[in-house]
């Protein structure tokens, strides 16, 4: 995850972190949704994305 990936194109070190970290326990919860292995990639990218606003809400308050 690089800070390009967030909606405004800047954040920190730490933030980076903290968005990786709330995407993979987004993907512990919905591993179960993961019928393909091969289609992790996507399958993660999808959470991230939804995970991110979510996350940059939180930041600007």
């Amino acid at each position: 995850m690089n800070c390009a990936s967030t909606a405004t194109g800047r954040c920190s070190y730490a933030d980076a972190e903290n968005l990786v970290q709330e995407t993979m326990i987004r993907a512990w919860r919905e591993r179960e949704s993961l019928n393909d292995p091969e289609r992790l990639r996507p399958w993660l990218y999808r959470i991230v994305t939804r995970a991110r606003p979510d996350f940059l809400a939180r930041r600007l308050v």
